[in-house]
């Protein structure tokens, strides 16, 4: 029984602490509330002038540009310059070697434009106010012989852009300069106009 009874006045004894130390606990919150009132007051409380390290300069001082008096080092440029001359010092008479840059044309493989203005398209050649009918005449004259055109330049074929000038270049109107006949773009261009006769009665 006296095991018992020293055991429950322990745990009563540590109830008790821990309810005494929750109390003490609660009471100190206003205190801690208050000094950081106090802080917050006194943070507020400090001028512009402490926050900033650096004084403020007024107008008149920002405007002095100028050097100040005083010594200043010395100059150990001009007992050459006065010995070998300005002029060869001069950056406009300097005599420098031309620069030179050598542009490659770049090797652009593409499929065939059989409707491909050049003279337009990459140099700016056009008709003023009469150019939506050249273009219209020009896309459906082109209509009428793509089976010559396919059968000249098949589809599938590799086109590359050499001999062409680089796009923007001053480029002077070219007159189109006759070809060959195509055996094969002939061939096709029978059996297209045939079959289409066939076709369309």
């Amino acid at each position: 029984m006296d095991v018992y009874k020293t055991l429950g006045t322990q745990s009563l004894s540590r109830r008790t602490l821990k309810l005494a130390a929750t109390a003490l606990t609660l009471s100190a919150l206003p205190l801690f509330g208050s000094s950081q009132a106090v802080a917050d007051e006194n943070a507020a409380a400090v001028t512009e002038s402490e926050q900033s390290p650096l004084p403020t300069l007024s107008h008149t001082e920002r405007l002095k540009v100028s050097a100040p008096n005083g010594a200043f080092p010395e100059d150990l440029a001009a007992a050459k310059l006065k010995r070998e001359g300005a002029a060869k010092n001069d950056v406009d008479q300097r005599l420098s070697s031309p620069l030179q840059y050598a542009w490659a044309a770049p090797v652009v493989c593409h499929r065939p434009l059989y409707f491909q203005d050049s003279d337009l398209e990459r140099y700016g050649h056009d008709h003023g106010i009469f150019q939506p009918a050249v273009s219209a005449a020009d896309f459906f004259g082109r209509l009428a012989v793509v089976p010559y055109m396919i059968g000249e330049t098949p589809c599938h074929s590799c086109v590359s852009s050499r001999g062409y000038c680089r796009p923007g270049d001053c480029v002077p109107p070219r007159e189109p300069q006759p070809k060959e006949l195509s055996p094969r773009g002939v061939i096709y261009q029978a059996i297209a106009v045939t079959g289409g006769i066939f076709v369309i009665p």
